[in-house]
């Protein structure tokens, strides 16, 4: 790559800062989180003893059914800033770490080796079954298709394409089914937690004694703004030690 070519492309890679977006995203987990607890903490069961009229049970169990969309709201929200975050740190990383790889050698087998350097380092193409791109992009995938090429899993903070795959994946289901699922969603989605161990992740309601209403669980939230904070630290470290021996290969 010429030197004039590759240090313009390191700028425009660099020209970011996921800092100040995790600053805003604190304030706003702050905010959100702050305006929910405060009107649940509102809710007082009934403890059948005293004055407690048909009236009193009737409007707690009314607080109660809108303290689930309070959660979902602040599911909703958390998932858009946070999906949004991620995407943008990984399509900024790979493209610093495209203009450090100095070497023309694959550093292994991997397919995505074959792929034009534009497409190999982008996070959102996904090489298929028969070592094409697919004509739909995915973060997730294409994220999990790199690190296994570069190698560079154990780098990550651990656990990262997990909790990335989760919150990803709920993103999508919310972002195409609302607050209030398809029942057939609702199924889907409760396999995959359980299938990917996904349990600790979220929290769901039940109408009828069913999953109704499912959103994120309030460490796991806070669990991908940690993640966040370790990955930017992460890529920091792979960008500066980690491609050092990639010029060597």
């Amino acid at each position: 790559m010429d030197e004039q070519i590759q240090i313009n492309e390191l700028m425009d890679a660099m020209d970011y800062d996921p800092q100040y977006s995790l600053v805003a995203i604190h304030g706003l987990v702050h905010s959100i989180y702050s305006w929910r607890n405060n009107l649940n903490a509102e809710i007082k069961e009934p403890s059948f003893i005293g004055n407690w009229t048909d009236h009193n049970v009737e409007e707690y169990v009314e607080m109660m059914h809108e303290s689930k969309f309070r959660d979902v709201v602040c599911s909703l929200a958390m998932v858009g800033v946070l999906a949004s975050f991620f995407e943008s740190l990984l399509i900024h990383e790979f493209k610093c770490l495209r203009v450090f790889y100095r070497s023309r050698k694959p550093l292994n087998s991997h397919n995505r080796w074959h792929l034009e350097p534009m497409n190999f380092w982008d996070p959102r193409k996904v090489l298929d079954r028969n070592s094409q791109i697919n004509s739909s992009n995915n973060i997730m995938r294409g994220t999990h298709q790199l690190v296994n090429a570069l190698g560079i899993e154990s780098k990550l903070p651990a656990d990262f394409l997990k909790y990335l795959g989760a919150l990803i994946t709920y993103r999508n289901f919310s972002l195409h089914n609302g607050y209030e699922w398809p029942k057939d969603k609702r199924v889907r989605f409760l396999k995959l937690i359980e299938d990917k161990n996904w349990i600790d992740y979220f929290n769901w309601s039940k109408s009828d004694g069913n999953p109704h209403i499912i959103y994120m669980s309030d460490k796991f939230v806070w669990k991908c703004f940690l993640m966040a904070q370790d990955a930017i630290l992460a890529f920091e470290e792979i960008r500066f030690l980690e491609t050092n021996l990639w010029g060597k290969v």
